[in-house]
C-alpha cells in the first residue's frame, strides 16, 4: 500500500486463466483493478477453487467479477462470492459483480446478493466503481454510474422478453392471439 492506496503487483498472484471442472476463468489487470471473467457453471465441484482464486486477488487488488458467461450458480458459488467479499472488506479492497444474466442473475436477485455484492449491469460500470474506490471518490459506486434495480414485477416479466399478447387455446392444440388484447 502506498499513500493509502493499494499498489497492484506486476504479475497476478494467481494464473491468468484456469479450468475448474465445468467452469473456466480468465484474469486480467485493467485500469488499476483485476477483472475475472467466468464462464460455465459454478457449483460444489469448483466453488472452493474459485473462492481461493478470488480471495487471493482480493488481498492485493480491487476485483470485478464478470458473470456474463455463467449459466448457473449454486449455493456454494454464492458462498465463494460472499467469502471473497468479506476478505476484500478486511483487506481494504473491493469485489464487484458485473454482467450476470439469465439464471445466474435470477439467483442473485432472489437471494438479494445482487445488491449486497454490488452487481453492475456491465464490466465497465464495475470497473468504474472499483476505480472510484481505489482513487478515493465517494462511496462504493462510481460517480454517474447506476445499477439497474428491478422491481418484483419486472423480475417476473424480464425486459428482454417484452410483453406478449394473451393467447387462447381452442382445444385442438392451436393457440391464437386473443383479438383486441394489448401486447
Amino acid at each position: 500500500m502506498r499513500n493509502g492506496r493499494s499498489v497492484l503487483p506486476s504479475t497476478l498472484p494467481v494464473p491468468d486463466s484456469a479450468v475448474l471442472g465445468s467452469c473456466w476463468l480468465r484474469s486480467q489487470q485493467l485500469g488499476g483493478c483485476v477483472i475475472v471473467r467466468l464462464g460455465g457453471e459454478i457449483d460444489l465441484s469448483n466453488s472452493a477453487a474459485l473462492r481461493r482464486h478470488l480471495s487471493t486477488l482480493a488481498d492485493v487488488a480491487h476485483v470485478v467479477v464478470d458473470l456474463s458467461r455463467v449459466g448457473f450458480l449454486d449455493s456454494t458459488a454464492l458462498g465463494a462470492l460472499i467469502a471473497a467479499r468479506q476478505r476484500a472488506d478486511a483487506r481494504g479492497t473491493t469485489i464487484h459483480l458485473a454482467g450476470a444474466c439469465g439464471i445466474a442473475l435470477r439467483v442473485l436477485q432472489i437471494t438479494g446478493l445482487d445488491v449486497h455484492l454490488d452487481h453492475y449491469d456491465n464490466v465497465a460500470d464495475g470497473v468504474g466503481a472499483a476505480l472510484a474506490t481505489r482513487y478515493g471518490t465517494s462511496g462504493r459506486k462510481a460517480p454517474g454510474r447506476r445499477r439497474t434495480v428491478r422491481t418484483r414485477t419486472e423480475m417476473d416479466d424480464p425486459p428482454h422478453v417484452g410483453h406478449t399478447r394473451p393467447l387462447a387455446d381452442d382445444g385442438t392444440g392451436t393457440v391464437e392471439p386473443v383479438e383486441g388484447a394489448a401486447g
